[in-house]
């Protein structure tokens, strides 16, 4: 309920979707070529209050910290816009994987690995 008022409110809701969902209500997306279930939740609440999903990544270099903003989506369908979040994200990480914190997760290091071994 707070996450909806915020966003009544008009401000910006910050979320994760890098985190691998194995429940009913995952939406299954493509990353690093390798199929891998995703949450909904946030993609679901920017649904209902018609507002934009903005992919963002974070990196760092030393104390200097950037924000590398994607194209914004409205989320008509929940698949559609967690891929579009996912393209973006393998993006940045290929191009950064020193940024981003999952890099030590055992569950995408098993991704990680088997895209490894098919050559992506």
């Amino acid at each position: 309920r707070q996450l909806f008022r915020a966003a009544g409110e008009g401000h910006v809701i910050a979320a994760t979707l890098d985190n691998i969902d194995h429940s009913a209500t995952q939406v299954e997306a493509t990353l690093f070529g390798q199929t891998v279930g995703l949450a909904r939740w946030a993609v679901k609440i920017a649904a209902r209050r018609q507002l934009p999903v903005v992919p963002c990544y974070f990196s760092s270099d030393g104390n200097l910290h950037r924000v590398q903003v994607g194209t914004p989506i409205l989320p008509e369908q929940a698949e559609t816009a967690v891929q579009h979040y996912a393209d973006f994200f393998t993006q940045h990480i290929l191009a950064d994987p020193a940024s981003w914190a999952y890099l030590v997760d055992k569950r995408w290091r098993r991704i990680l690995s088997q895209a490894r071994a098919t050559g992506v």
